[in-house]
């Protein structure tokens, strides 16, 4: 018997929540893993354990929104620069590793004192 759109869409939210969980278990400088839609929306988001969110509730949405919408304006230029592999946002407070696979934006914040953002990088690609 043929899937309904219901269960779909909870059998692909359910495997995107369990790609965060294998990314915030990948390593012990992963602080947050979410995977966002094209328009900015969250769809599955896993915090690590003991970790105080940078950002209000409000904030976050419109971060995500503000970096869908600017990897949406860019993807017309692929053709000539090639496909996006991953971009890294270094702040003061957190490092973000925005990593996108067909519709979905995986955004993975890293504390900033972690060294080893290329091999972090490998092991979201690795979940995903």
């Amino acid at each position: 018997m043929e899937k309904t759109p219901e269960e779909n869409w909870k059998e692909m939210i359910h495997g995107l929540r369990s790609k965060c969980k294998a990314i915030v278990k990948s390593s012990p400088d992963i602080r947050y893993a979410g995977a966002i839609n094209s328009h900015g929306r969250t769809l599955a988001g896993i915090m690590t354990e003991e970790i105080v969110p940078l950002l209000p509730v409000e904030h976050a949405r419109n971060e995500f929104f503000t970096l869908a919408m600017l990897t949406n304006l860019r993807e017309p230029h692929y053709n000539d620069i090639g496909d996006m592999d991953h971009t890294i946002l270094h702040h003061k407070r957190v490092i973000i590793i925005l990593i996108k696979k067909d519709d979905i934006m995986f955004y993975v914040s890293v504390q900033p004192e972690a060294d080893n953002i290329n091999d972090i990088v490998k092991m979201i690609k690795g979940c995903i």
